[in-house]
């Protein structure tokens, strides 16, 4: 993760079925969060955060990283498509 917003690798290609264990380390200077979903979730978080900027990210699909730390998502694709 970085302050650009951006994740690397920025693409990850997984199985249906498959647990991935994503490891987010925030390399910037402020928090920062990863979320997984499909676009239409992702558009409904980002205007959620517009709302409450201070939301805390509780979910098990979501993990807000601390400047410096890492965070941690186990997360099975139990159905097909992008997210």
């Amino acid at each position: 993760m970085s302050d650009r917003m951006r994740f690397s690798p920025d693409l990850v290609t997984v199985l249906q079925g498959d647990v991935v264990r994503f490891v987010p380390r925030n390399e910037g200077r402020i928090e920062h969060e990863m979320v997984l979903g499909t676009l239409q979730d992702l558009e409904k978080h980002a205007a959620l955060m517009r709302k409450f900027p201070g939301m805390e990210h509780a979910d098990p699909n979501m993990v807000s990283v601390a400047p410096g730390k890492s965070g941690e998502i186990v997360w099975q694709f139990t159905e097909p498509g992008e997210f």
